[in-house]
């Protein structure tokens, strides 16, 4: 049996419509496992019913709004209505259902997904009579839940922490707990760490605290206890692996001032080892520095002290980590410590004739000790076996103990949605190293990856999201081109262009996440400040440099004041243009759209052809309907240089201008020239001479005055030129971001 319903009948063969629903499926697992159901017949399509999608940027909006695919289906046996135990898709009928409706050009050969997403209402609904019932089922692209919440991430080491497979985590307490807090909530189901003495919870900054010692870095931590007043935090549960075990922890302690502070940093107790009871001690005396000042001190039944590891070493700012393994009739045991200077330590010891056992209690600063300086202790775990992997590995490293700092763009996208369990697709790259990542929601955290690259993040053409980075919008081939000669555009409702305000930006200020910020100003071009005034912008970045934020605001400024009028929607008719439809199914929003010879069928229309930036639709499918309403943009300025494209591939000339009155029918045009003049490499190209679009075949002379030799009519515009007109390119090069 064929999928789908034929549609367009009267126009062409071929052409189907496929909706289908995926009732039952598991949201966590891959959607390729999930099963669809085809319910197209099922799908009104008289009386103005039919399918409507709308996905990517709507008119003149800043971001893509979540995709929207709207549903009238035949509800006469009750199988759509919700929470109905005599439906036969019950219990399925629900929130979050998988949806998907695609389009075939060769009779169910090949399909086209137009729109996917998950349900996000379905409502019965009756006519006026009360006979003929049916459900109105609207789903929605994946970004409607996904920035439906406000709650914050975890912070980057929490996440990347919980995020480890390699081996069994048996305890972990994070300790950033808000400063209301009572006690360290574990975040595996264990136990939370009580308290005792002075604990001042969400008071500790890692990164500020760092400061002082390494300037620029951020921790991937939020807030922590400070215990420097003496504080305690303890907590029993029960024992884990007794042949190896790994204890981490990060040490936010700062350089002790007082000579010879020692502290006890942590204790953890193994009942049932012959070294029943262990420690980690930091000392800042500095007569101990070459020999032992930070150390792993056991104590044996009766009370008797060993030490079994021990460096120079001060924990400062340090992933704190000591291994133990059963080893015949020895314990072996590790003692590690990688500093916020990428400085690694370690040393390595054994028991003799011990039995190890599992960690029951842990407890952190069990002397109640108060020093004079920041004291801190985060992220506190116990891994069963010696498998755990290190989080901080240099000081140069990309990764969650400095909060990603120095990420690509990319990476990070994907990084996070791979966290997610979100399916991304990325066109382009986008290398542009982040600053550290916040603690925000997951949704935040992609809009300012979206925002640094200046890219485009929409939904509603895959079961997750779409991601065209700023590169892969350089300098496009045409995905579709619509010739307003051979009717694909009507006369109305046609290509309303509109020279407005809207988008026009010619003073951008562009805030870092570090709260630096630069502003770029155009004063004396066309839409510049000082010819139509204030337009002004900000945008907020999170860029790894500040260096970089001077390029984003001139970009920003340069699209916003390109010269062009605006082309709030295209209409597209497939009933009336099938020729189009091939280009149509393959597009996404961020192609580009060339609208050729309009000036052919509207006279008044300014120019012959308009290069456009698709960036959404609304889009309606029936039975014998197939249209669209296409949002979109001026592309000219993504139109960059490239070499060897002479047209896109020079640079604008300084001062050119008419040397003597020129005809409209003259086809050497002698122009003076106040800096370098025009090159001959390269010919031909485009000049734009008070509006009207002349080709360059020849230049005579090399500085000024020079002739150039051109031909005329290349666009509709033909007119006299008086001395002093100005000459620049038609379409000049522009420097890529």
């Amino acid at each position: 049996m064929t999928a789908g319903v034929p549609i367009l009948t009267n126009i062409i063969s071929g052409w189907r419509l496929l909706v289908e629903i995926a009732w039952g499926a598991d949201l966590t697992a891959d959607p390729v496992s999930w099963t669809w159901e085809d319910i197209t017949t099922d799908v009104l399509q008289d009386n103005g019913s039919g399918v409507t999608i709308t996905v990517g940027r709507g008119n003149g909006a800043q971001f893509a709004q979540p995709a929207n695919c709207s549903i009238r289906l035949k509800n006469q046996n009750g199988a759509y209505t919700p929470a109905s135990a005599v439906s036969f898709n019950y219990p399925f009928v629900r929130l979050g259902t998988p949806v998907r409706v695609s389009v075939s050009l060769n009779g169910g050969s090949a399909w086209s997904v137009r729109f996917q997403g998950e349900a996000s209402s379905w409502s019965p609904a009756w006519d006026a009579q009360g006979k003929k019932a049916y459900v109105v089922l609207i789903a929605s692209g994946s970004t409607r839940r996904l920035g439906s919440g406000s709650k914050p991430l975890r912070s980057p080491l929490t996440r990347a922490i919980l995020a480890t497979t390699a081996t069994t985590l048996h305890q972990y307490w994070p300790l950033e707990d808000g400063t209301a807090a009572t006690g360290a909530a574990s975040v595996v189901g264990g136990p939370e760490m009580t308290t005792s003495g002075t604990v001042q919870f969400g008071s500790f900054n890692a990164s500020s605290a760092a400061l002082t010692l390494s300037p620029g870095v951020t921790y991937g931590t939020d807030l922590l206890p400070q215990l420097n007043s003496g504080g305690e935090l303890t907590a029993t549960f029960p024992a884990g692996s007794s042949s190896s075990w790994t204890v981490q922890f990060t040490n936010y302690c700062d350089v002790f001032t007082a000579t010879g502070t020692t502290v006890t940093v942590a204790e953890w107790l193994c009942p049932g080892s012959t070294y029943p009871r262990w420690t980690f001690i930091s000392d800042s005396d500095p007569a101990h520095l070459a020999v032992d000042a930070t150390r792993v001190v056991v104590y044996n039944t009766a009370g008797a002290a060993t030490t079994v590891c021990s460096f120079p070493g001060i924990a400062v700012l340090a992933e704190i980590r000591i291994d133990a393994a059963q080893s015949g009739s020895n314990i072996d045991v590790t003692l590690g410590m990688i500093t916020y200077l990428g400085e690694s330590f370690t040393d390595s010891g054994a028991l003799s004739s011990a039995t190890l056992a599992g960690v029951n209690t842990m407890t952190i600063n069990p002397d109640e000790t108060s020093i004079d300086a920041d004291y801190a202790i985060g992220h506190v775990r116990i891994w069963d076996g010696n498998s755990a992997p290190d989080f901080q590995t240099g000081a140069a490293t990309t990764s969650a103990w400095t909060s990603y700092k120095g990420e690509a763009v990319d990476d990070r996208l994907s990084r996070l949605c791979d966290e997610e369990g979100v399916d991304i697709s990325i066109t382009g790259s986008a290398p542009e190293p982040m600053g550290p990542q916040g603690i925000d929601t997951f949704f935040n955290l992609l809009r300012e990856c979206e925002s640094t690259n200046v890219g485009f993040l929409f939904d509603g053409l895959t079961s997750g999201l779409t991601y065209t980075c700023r590169s892969a919008l350089y300098s496009q081939d045409p995905q579709l081109t619509i010739d307003a000669n051979s009717g694909h555009v009507p006369a109305t409702p046609g290509p309303l262009p509109a020279l407005d305000d809207q988008r026009l930006v010619n003073r951008m200020t562009v805030t870092n996440a570090n709260g630096s910020s630069v502003v770029f100003e155009d004063a004396d071009g066309p839409f510049g400040t000082a010819a139509i005034g204030v337009f002004d912008n900000r945008v907020t970045v999170n860029a790894s440099n500040n260096t970089s934020l001077g390029g984003i605001a001139r970009w920003l400024v340069h699209i916003g004041t390109t010269a062009g009028m605006r082309y709030p929607q295209i209409p597209l008719d497939l009933a009336a243009a099938p020729e189009l439809a091939s280009s149509w199914v393959d597009m996404v929003p961020t192609d580009s759209i060339a609208l050729t010879n309009v000036g052919e069928k509207l006279s008044q229309h300014p120019g012959e052809g308009v290069s456009l930036l698709g960036e959404g639709w609304t889009e309606f499918i029936a039975s014998r309907q197939w249209r669209a309403a296409i949002n979109s943009s001026n592309y000219r300025p993504w139109e960059v240089f490239k070499i060897g494209d002479s047209r896109l591939g020079r640079i604008q000339t300084g001062g050119s201008t008419v040397r003597s009155f020129a005809t409209s029918t003259s086809t050497s045009i002698a122009v003076d020239n106040s800096s370098a003049g025009w090159s001959t490499a390269g010919l031909p190209f485009d000049v734009d001479i008070e509006g009207e679009q002349i080709t360059v075949t020849a230049i005579s002379g090399s500085t000024t005055p020079q002739t150039l030799t051109v031909t005329r009519s290349v666009n509709r515009v033909v007119k006299d030129h008086n001395t002093g007109a100005v000459v620049e390119l038609w379409k000049p090069g522009v420097i890529a971001l």
